[in-house]
């Protein structure tokens, strides 16, 4: 697996991607917001998320379905 960190100092000492990055800021973790599967969501996504243990989605992503 790569390192995140090492990733990160190469796009930003990149010539091609560095220019274009305007904020370099670390955010604290934050425990996520959740809500149920939506209910048109079809059975055979949910299923599908459901056998690869995601019981819920994200509160943002709940939104944009509405």
């Amino acid at each position: 697996m790569s390192d995140p960190r090492k990733n990160l100092e190469q796009i930003l000492g990149s010539p091609e991607f560095a220019p274009n990055i305007v904020v370099n800021r670390l955010i604290p973790a934050a425990e996520g917001s959740y809500v149920p599967f939506p209910a048109d969501l079809d059975e055979r996504i949910a299923g599908a998320l459901r056998s690869r243990g995601i019981e819920r989605i994200y509160t943002h992503q709940g939104e944009v379905w509405e």
